[in-house]
């Protein structure tokens, strides 16, 4: 590595070290000012900054509101804006690093690997949250059948869910009450959770709260099928996954082989990948190898998706 490479890699370093500083003692201010608002309710600090504005304006746009609910299944607690400038940051360095070890092929791979590794466990764990959540659903219909037949409200129920049950089942239903404690109708409340968890089960629950609330009828009855039914659910979706776990690991093993060979050889020869793309014949090859490993990708992502 020529010494101008050293400094700009250094100077690289320094930046986005700088930018990830800058962005979590950010954050972490702003967490010790949140809680302060709520220890002095009477003195509240406001946070009008330029910072504060597009953290909110960010978060209010549909890729904001999309980031916001996927990382609410991990444990980041970095606002949406600050994660993208984070990843990017990420991203530029990793890239720039392979690019000068391993050579002009392993730095764009790791370009668009990381990104998009990020977002496919954003994904995974989304899933994962959202899994739990239909297992626990049978549970939930039951706790709000049992204060259904005491004589309780659907409201005095969701709050029983959101005590009595785990994460992420009591999150959900606490953050329902608070809607429906600020005003919010029944409806309108379970369908921001319905929107927050999509599937099938949650769907199915919710309507048969809305319509029995709404219509009348045998609530009790409904909710201590549904729970029935949804266990039969949960059991099935359990065969249908052990089922195809091998073939989709044995998948995405496949695709990962074709991603990461072009690294290993560029990292063991140097740049002799690089010279493939000197000529029309390695730029369509790689441009047809890409773009078969990413269809592979998607293809082992969709058939080994069993909808119940």
């Amino acid at each position: 590595m020529s010494s101008s490479s050293l400094v700009e890699l250094v100077a690289l370093c320094f930046c986005i070290l700088l930018t990830l500083t800058l962005t979590y003692w950010r954050n972490y201010r702003l967490r010790n000012a949140e809680l302060t608002d709520l220890l002095n309710a009477d003195k509240g600090v406001t946070r009008n900054g330029l910072w504060t504005r597009l953290e909110k304006g960010f978060a209010a746009s549909r890729p904001g509101m999309r980031l916001g609910v996927y990382l609410r299944a991990t444990t980041i607690s970095l606002s949406a804006l600050s994660v993208v400038l984070a990843l990017v940051a990420v991203t530029l360095l990793a890239s720039y690093l392979a690019f000068h070890l391993a050579g002009m092929v392993a730095g764009a791979v790791v370009l668009f690997l990381i990104p998009f590794g990020f977002k496919a466990w954003l994904s995974n764990q989304h899933e994962k949250r959202l899994a739990r959540l239909i297992g626990q659903l049978p549970q939930v219909a039951r706790i709000l059948a049992n204060a259904t037949s005491s004589g309780l409200s659907i409201q005095r129920g969701m709050q029983m869910v959101s005590t009595e049950m785990s994460k992420p089942a009591s999150e959900e239903f606490a953050q329902a009450v608070h809607s429906l404690e600020m005003g919010v109708t029944l409806q309108q409340a379970l369908t921001e959770l319905r929107d927050r968890n999509p599937s099938r089960e949650v769907s199915v629950l919710i309507q048969t709260v809305v319509i029995q609330s709404r219509v009348g009828g045998k609530l009790v009855s409904a909710l201590t099928d549904i729970a029935a039914t949804l266990e039969d659910r949960k059991e099935l979706a359990r065969e249908a996954l052990t089922a195809t776990s091998g073939a989709r690991f044995s998948g995405y093993m496949v695709a990962s082989i074709g991603i990461l060979a072009p690294i290993a050889i560029a990292s063991a020869s140097g740049s002799s990948i690089d010279e493939l793309l000197h000529t029309d014949t390695g730029r369509i090859a790689a441009a047809v190898g890409g773009t078969m490993i990413a269809a592979g990708i998607w293809l082992m992502s969709k058939l080994a998706k069993v909808k119940v």
